[in-house]
């Protein structure tokens, strides 16, 4: 398990080292592991690029690379071909489109669409824009899971911040967000999402639009974060993006991380990618992550889990002690953390309201279905 975590970390760096890298490659005697465990991280790209010259005397566990990538590539283009598209359809409806992660993220930091593994779309739109883009999709034959009239209901547009449609033949999954960060991180940040000092990003010769550097990174940290940095790639995401921005504004996004309360995650973040990829970062980072000495806990938590592979496919809304555990880890007050522990109990989420699309002045009513959902969820169907 270490030879096969080391192996993948160093493919991942910027400057691998060959020699050591050949070295571990002697001690590997499951090759399958190795693809398997670099497929779920979502560094399969970066690996098969460095291990590559390593495996040409073994043409069989080559091809069985070049496929795995073939198939990713292939992937890759046809949902970059898909937010080509989709760029082009909602800006015939004045409909303005951020791109963030995905194919964006992989033009933007590694120069290449197929170098990045990424499983859906993610686009960012004006929150008065959501229901109007949804309605003219839907119109022409994408589909929703829940009907677009949820995007007029406050309170789904209050708790949550993504609605979900596919493509036609269902086989591309695109998430439209109207907010990347929670309601009160976003008061206290002044932060604008569509912002003059976003991005313009071209992939065959498509203009499309992206955040603004320094928002693009506390995104990344506050993501990844909320994740417990599961997954290797959304490390490289942070490593790529601070090596390609050397004037980062480092004192401005402090101070952001501390108005909208979110030094633990942000300083989390930086620390595991300085650890794991040597990521470099101003003495002032330094200095701060020395002074949250609980930081040290969580990120060897973390670690400890990518060592073990222990990725959650999807998201579950069983209250486990496994998340509240984790939750201790990213909060570095008691009372944040008791914050978080209440949200989970009471706070509504997205799915108590796509039980029922209830009128405003009833919208009260959602606090019965969340408690009856929490209890149906955690004891009755764990019996």
């Amino acid at each position: 398990m270490e030879t096969k975590y080391d192996l993948l970390i160093e493919c991942c760096k910027l400057s691998p080292d060959d020699e050591f890298i050949a070295s571990l490659i002697n001690k590997i005697d499951n090759w399958d592991e190795i693809i398997n465990s670099a497929y779920m991280h979502g560094v399969f790209p970066l690996v098969y690029q460095v291990l590559k010259k390593f495996l040409e005397n073994n043409k069989p566990l080559l091809s069985q690379f070049k496929y795995v990538n073939l198939e990713i590539a292939q992937s890759n283009l046809q949902m970059t071909a898909e937010l080509i598209k989709l760029t082009k359809l909602l800006d015939k409806e004045n409909i303005p489109l951020i791109g963030i992660k995905g194919p964006v993220l992989s033009a933007l930091l590694y120069k290449d669409i197929t170098k990045r593994q990424f499983s859906d779309i993610d686009v960012l739109l004006h929150q008065e824009d959501m229901h109007r883009a949804v309605v003219m999709l839907e119109s022409i034959g994408y589909r929703s899971e829940f009907s677009s009239d949820f995007l007029k209901n406050e309170m789904l547009l209050k708790v949550d911040k993504d609605f979900a449609i596919s493509t036609p033949d269902e086989k591309i999954n695109i998430e439209f967000h109207w907010k990347l960060f929670s309601n009160p991180q976003m008061s206290k940040s002044r932060i604008v999402l569509f912002d003059v000092e976003n991005v313009d990003i071209d992939i065959h010769n498509t203009h499309i639009r992206t955040l603004a550097t320094d928002i693009q990174l506390l995104y990344l940290l506050v993501h990844g974060s909320k994740h417990y940095w599961e997954r290797l790639e959304w490390i490289c995401d942070i490593d790529r993006l601070i090596r390609q921005n050397s004037m980062i504004d480092w004192t401005v996004l402090m101070e952001r991380a501390r108005t909208m309360e979110i030094e633990g995650m942000v300083y989390l973040g930086l620390m595991i990618s300085h650890d794991l990829l040597n990521t470099p970062l101003h003495e002032k980072i330094l200095q701060r992550i020395s002074e949250l000495a609980v930081l040290e806990k969580s990120k060897k938590s973390i670690i400890c889990d990518i060592r073990h592979d222990k990725i959650i496919e999807g998201h579950s809304e069983h209250v486990d002690l496994k998340n509240l555990y984790h939750l201790s880890l990213i909060n570095e007050t008691k009372w944040k953390l008791i914050k978080e522990y209440l949200s989970i109990f009471f706070a509504i989420k997205k799915w108590d309201v796509f039980v029922i699309n209830l009128p405003k002045r009833v919208h009260w009513l959602y606090y019965f279905i969340r408690y009856y959902r929490i209890i149906k969820e955690n004891i009755f169907i764990r019996k």
